[in-house]
């Protein structure tokens, strides 16, 4: 168990490893150094230890403490969460887009998942292009869904034939059989049981969908948070070493935050929205009503994927957020050159202006992509409760967040922006006009940052001591840069 006075807990996530050292004190647990350094899950290293240990090596150098011992492990007590090679990449297969495949999705991404792609009979792409997507992705993991209970089976049983001509492979271990969880129509089990168990490591579960008026997803949600945390994890190189180091399971990442946030989201009693903008993907995450949603808006980043916010929302949505005096031709230099260059960094006012512009609108984009697919357009006679109903403001939209639970956006109490263009920032006002005019709150919302991004950390931390993983995280990651008060009216640009 090492040391319990002294935990270190790292976040190893897919570009670099961040490491903590907490000390702890008649009960009081204080933060006592940090640490970042390369991920080594890929060539040449090829083992994500390497990295950990040369963290937690440069937490020793900075307080002088002894934390490895002479066989090269954490000789303290050591947590950690992971999302290194991307996390848990998973590839959907649904029936539809609206119902099958968007439950699919929301399943997916509540264990923790990255969605490689959604692929549904009604997508619009032709079958040799779906086989090649499904064969160039090497998934993690496959969710399979579609077709009520006691209905048609043709749509499930032509795409388990899809996947088996496909024939996809995992990223690290080609040999081994990618695993896939069945949540579709159970009268289909045998049937896909017989096209895909010799191709695919098959689990199946309770169907996803097993009426037109009932959804299911938590069965399809713990399979795949369960093959995660015993086989696909492991796959990693390194990872086999790692978990016999942790006094605690390894989470993934989102999971560590969706911990934490909850935890502050009970105590608090706030409806929360927090955004995690990083180098290709950028993470959003809801607790609302006392339920935690995620989102991944794949391919929407600020180095890797920069020049996709700019195909996305065009040239003219980007300059809305710039100063006057910049030519289109400026601005997609620089959003070019910085996909071509990730690693660069803004020295100029003038290249800080075009990142925080890119960065607003692609949290713009993200955020409209997380309500697109967990909050369900209004349902028939809402007019009718919200006519009789004095708290809905009838100018602002009203999403049916369950069967029969309501919100509006006036309901966020606070926004929580983490990601380096958010967290670096020289200026506060600067996080605070990025993270309003991309997410634009309505009523009172308090706006704040996660400069340092431990929301992670702190959530693993919550499972051996949740008293001071949520005393660290609002006394010391959480800092207040301004709040809003805002009307349903439409946000004009003023810079």
């Amino acid at each position: 168990m090492g040391d319990a006075q002294t935990i270190a807990v790292t976040d190893v996530g897919s570009t670099t490893t961040k490491a903590l050292l907490l000390g702890c004190h008649e009960g009081q647990m204080t933060f006592l150094a940090e640490s970042e350094v390369p991920t080594t899950v890929e060539d040449p290293r090829n083992d994500v230890t390497i990295g950990v240990l040369k963290a937690i090596s440069m937490l020793e150098l900075k307080t002088g403490m002894r934390l490895v011992d002479q066989k090269g492990e954490p000789e303290c007590s050591y947590l950690t969460t992971s999302s290194a090679g991307g996390g848990l990449q998973i590839l959907v297969l649904g029936l539809t887009k609206v119902i099958t495949g968007r439950l699919a999705q929301l399943a997916a991404l509540g264990a923790g998942g990255v969605i490689l792609r959604t692929i549904t009979i009604d997508d619009g792409t032709n079958t040799v292009d779906k086989m090649r997507l499904i064969r160039e992705l090497h998934p993690d993991l496959v969710l399979l869904a579609g077709g009520i209970d006691g209905g048609d089976i043709g749509g499930i049983v032509h795409l388990a034939e899809l996947l088996s001509l496909s024939d996809p492979t995992p990223k690290f271990s080609q040999s081994q059989k990618v695993p896939l969880v069945f949540c579709g129509n159970v009268a289909a089990r045998e049937f896909v049981a017989s096209i895909l168990s010799e191709k695919f490591e098959l689990h199946c579960v309770d169907n996803i969908c097993p009426s037109l008026t009932r959804e299911n997803p938590e069965p399809a949600k713990r399979e795949v948070h369960r093959l995660f945390m015993e086989n696909v994890m492991e796959q990693a190189p390194g990872y086999a070493k790692l978990k016999k180091w942790v006094t605690r399971d390894i989470i993934p990442t989102p999971t560590g935050v969706e911990r934490i946030l909850e935890l502050y989201s009970t105590v608090t009693g706030s409806n929360i929205l927090m955004v995690d903008m990083g180098g290709a993907t950028t993470d959003i995450f809801t607790t609302i009503k006392g339920e935690f949603r995620r989102t991944v808006a794949a391919n929407i980043g600020m180095s890797y994927s920069l020049s996709n916010i700019l195909a996305q929302a065009g040239i003219e949505e980007l300059t809305t957020y710039l100063p006057s005096g910049y030519s289109s031709a400026e601005v997609r230099n620089y959003l070019a050159n910085k996909t071509l260059n990730p690693t660069y960094k803004p020295l100029s006012s003038a290249e800080i202006d075009l990142e925080q512009a890119a960065a607003t609108v692609g949290i713009s984009l993200s955020w409209e992509q997380h309500r697109t697919l967990h909050f369900k357009s209004p349902v028939l006679g809402i007019m009718e409760r919200i006519k009789t109903h004095s708290r809905f403001n009838r100018n602002e939209p009203v999403y049916c967040y369950r069967d029969r639970d309501y919100f509006q956006e006036s309901d966020i109490d606070e926004i929580i922006g983490a990601g380096g263009v958010i967290s670096h920032v020289k200026r506060r006002e600067e996080a605070l006009r990025v993270l309003t005019d991309g997410l634009k709150p309505v009523g009172i919302t308090r706006i704040a940052i996660d400069r340092s991004f431990k929301s992670p950390h702190l959530g693993v931390l919550s499972k051996v001591d949740t008293e001071n993983a949520l005393r660290l995280f609002q006394q010391n990651c959480l800092e207040t840069v301004g709040h809003v008060i805002a009307r349903q009216v439409q946000w004009i640009q003023a810079r």
